[in-house]
Order: structure tokens, then sequence, then C-alpha cells
């Protein structure tokens, strides 16, 4: 849709990284049912279905054997082969639906949700610098004092 000289609001003019409005976006994370947020992205797709967040969900593969080596007790061993696999898959996203990534990025703030219940060992966190990296700005995980919780 053209709204003015050289000017188009349809997604094959879109620009690849189109500035986020008010500076970059603002990336928080946190734990599902710690914050209720408007800013909330689900990135899961156990439960709860968000369109958008569920693409930035690990695949069942994955998830799965991460949440087999938690119940073991195993899940800091399997680490790192979790996070290779899942930074993986966010490559593969990023090629094959770049626009994914701009819709989120065009946020002037955005909180990601799932139910790990440690950030240190959680595909958000790694999201979280996947969007750094693309240019927005990371504040960390959010606390039950901060603002928008139950």
């Amino acid at each position: 849709m053209e709204v003015g000289p050289d000017e188009h609001r349809c997604p094959e003019h879109a620009p690849e990284h189109p500035p986020a409005p008010q500076g970059p976006c603002q990336v928080w994370t946190a734990k599902v049912n710690v914050y209720k947020g408007e800013d909330q992205l689900i990135v899961t797709r156990y439960l709860i279905n968000d369109p958008l967040g569920v693409l930035f969900a690990p695949s069942k593969g994955i998830l799965d054997r991460a949440l087999a080596a938690r119940k073991r007790g195993e899940l800091e061993g399997e680490w790192p082969v979790f996070k290779e696999a899942y930074l993986r898959e966010m490559r593969q996203l990023y090629k094959t639906n770049r626009k994914a990534f701009q819709t989120v990025l065009r946020r002037s703030e955005v909180t990601l949700l799932c139910f790990c219940p440690d950030p240190a060992f959680c595909h958000r966190t790694l999201l979280a610098g996947i969007l750094q990296k693309l240019g927005a700005e990371v504040r960390g995980e959010r606390e039950s004092a901060q603002q928008g919780l139950f």
C-alpha cells in the first residue's frame, strides 16, 4: 500500500530491519504466571498457543529432551546440546521468517514468557540474546515486585 511518494506499508516494501518506535525494543524475560503485562509474548507451544510466540518456542523434540533431562536432574549437562539445537532452529527461522523477528523488534517493549523455572537454563534468555544481536536492548528477568505482575 502506497501512503505517499516512495513510502509503502506493504510487506514486500518493508525495510529489512525497521527502526523500533522510540528507540530499540526493550526486552525482558519472565516465567509464565509471574508476569501479566500487556507487552507479554508467550514463547511456548504447550498449554498457551500465541501465534507469534509459538514461532520462537523450541521444537517438541528438543524441548522433550530438555524436560526429560530436567526430570532426571541432568539439565545442566544437557544444556549445551539444547542451546545449540535451539539456536540452530532460530537461525533457520530467521532465514525463513525474518518478519517474525521484525514484528517483535518493532515493539517498544516485550517480555518473553515461558514455563522454565531457571532463566539460566531457558530458551527465553537465549531468545533475548538473539534479539539483542538484532538491535534490541535486553533488560533482564522480571521479578515479582515489578509492575504488571499478579
